[in-house]
């Protein structure tokens, strides 16, 4: 029995036992990472736009996490400042 997957040594791939007796061989199966194209995610509500699993969700994890301490930083930058009192001189 022979699964998909490339035959010798390959760096960083895990080995997997295939076959029975005499015809036993190991066969290396790659394990990337990234996008998986077999598994589809279906999210709803918030978690479509903001999750890990696509490089959408994880743009937009990005994008607010940038906007928010722009807005954090522009705060602080643009608040009135306090007036002090003015001092009389007796």
């Amino acid at each position: 029995m022979v699964l998909t997957g490339w035959k010798g040594r390959t760096g960083g791939a895990s080995r997997a036992l295939f076959g029975t007796g005499a015809s036993t061989r190991w066969t290396e199966l790659a394990v990337m990472a990234g996008h998986d194209a077999s598994s589809q995610h279906q999210f709803t509500g918030i978690k479509k736009y903001f999750n890990s699993y696509t490089l959408t969700g994880r743009k937009n994890c990005v994008l607010a996490t940038y906007g928010a301490l722009a807005l954090i930083i522009l705060y602080f930058k643009l608040r009135p400042k306090k007036q002090t009192p003015a001092v009389k001189e007796a």
